[in-house]
């Protein structure tokens, strides 16, 4: 009846991109929402810097901090540090789908990672006892070779920091000092 009364009353698109973020829009699912505007973003060239930065700051903002998700929360600020470093160099600025494939390929994994660690979590109490070690020798598992692939694409992506120009114009000599020192920091590693 529901269904048949949503697309009777015009709110159902059958547009499966519109749909989604019709039913995230509720602030329980903000995540999710947040998801879908940065897909959205990500795959529509050229892309809006502003609007990446912002959506990718919000998304992390939303990002579960309990103690299971604490791992991939790091992996996100480390995510997020090294988007903004490419997104203010000047080599994005003249080929910015060179960057962008890598970075959503990231956010991606990012995500497909967090989205398996909803699952175990909502999963965990269908469990009976007697299978819950089953079950977290699966999921220590899966979020090992998550955290792996992760790091790999994360590396990867950081080398640009070695070899890039930074557009040191929208910086007050404050920040510059800082990035400065962040790089002399990076070049010790």
């Amino acid at each position: 009846i529901q269904i048949e009364n949503e697309i009777l009353s015009g709110k159902y698109t059958n547009i499966a991109w519109k749909d989604r973020k019709k039913q995230y829009s509720n602030p329980d699912m903000q995540i999710f929402y947040l998801k879908e505007e940065l897909f959205y973003t990500f795959c529509n060239l050229p892309v809006d810097k502003l609007k990446l930065k912002r959506l990718l700051s919000e998304f992390f903002l939303k990002f579960p901090t309990s103690q299971n998700y604490s791992i991939l929360f790091q992996r996100y600020h480390d995510f997020l540090t090294t988007v903004n470093f490419i997104l203010n160099i000047k080599e994005f600025d003249k080929q910015p789908e060179n960057y962008l494939k890598e970075i959503f390929d990231i956010f991606n994994s990012i995500w497909q990672s967090l989205t398996t660690e909803f699952f175990f979590e909502d999963f965990s109490s269908w469990i009976e006892q007697d299978s819950k070690e089953f079950k977290e020798i699966i999921q220590r598992s899966k979020v090992e070779m998550s955290l792996f692939e992760i790091d790999y694409k994360l590396n990867n992506l950081s080398e640009y920091k070695t070899s890039l120009t930074y557009n040191n114009e929208t910086l007050s000599e404050d920040e510059k000092k800082i990035f400065e020192i962040l790089l002399e920091g990076k070049d010790e590693e």
